[in-house]
């Protein structure tokens, strides 16, 4: 009898883990399209982030992010509360007309140069023994530390998108490198440096 109720528990837990947020999200945001002021081409590559279930809520907080051609527009991060598969509240930071703003999708530098201005940048040593060590995405890396950082150069050490002054997007990498010498010279994960690329 034990085993049964395990087994149930499970089963039940797997669906509900399990389940798939993003035809929840898409239906929402094709319904509300033109009230939200969206284009096709602002929601038709985003990507579910992380997702936590709210016990007080009961609901299903989903975290997405918008893309544009496989890259990251830098704090795109909306939220959607979801309940019996309905969205019943979103707050969205998606950009509107992202292709009419997007200068270009391929980078005029690797990931690997752009660390390399980084360090330049911030005054220290060149990278040495920079090693490639995972491809996490298309563009998100994890870097060797170079004998510039204590630690991996974790992503982001990935291209995205950044809004500059007059309302384009600029292709951009995010760096974060981890110092001991004095105070941080580079903000680390929740704030890195940005070099246009």
């Amino acid at each position: 009898m034990k085993k049964l109720l395990y087994m149930f528990v499970f089963l039940v837990m797997g669906s509900v883990f399990g389940q798939d947020f993003s035809s929840s999200i898409n239906t929402y945001l094709n319904s509300n399209k033109s009230e939200l002021r969206l284009q096709s081409q602002d929601i038709e590559d985003i990507v579910i982030d992380k997702h936590s279930y709210s016990k007080s809520m009961d609901v299903e907080n989903v975290y997405v992010v918008q893309q544009y051609q496989g890259i990251e527009i830098f704090n795109s991060v909306s939220s959607f509360a979801i309940k019996n598969g309905q969205v019943k509240n979103a707050s969205l930071s998606f950009s509107k007309d992202v292709s009419q703003k997007v200068n270009t999708t391929t980078p005029a530098v690797s990931a690997a140069a752009a660390i390399g201005n980084a360090a330049l940048e911030l005054g220290i040593n060149s990278p040495t023994n920079l090693e490639l060590l995972e491809t996490v995405s298309v563009n998100s890396f994890i870097y060797s530390n170079g004998s510039i950082s204590l630690e991996n150069i974790p992503p982001p050490a990935k291209t995205n998108f950044k809004t500059p002054p007059f309302f384009s997007y600029s292709l951009i990498a995010s760096i974060s490198i981890f110092t001991n010498w004095g105070r941080p010279k580079l903000p680390v994960n929740e704030n890195p440096l940005f070099f246009f690329i």
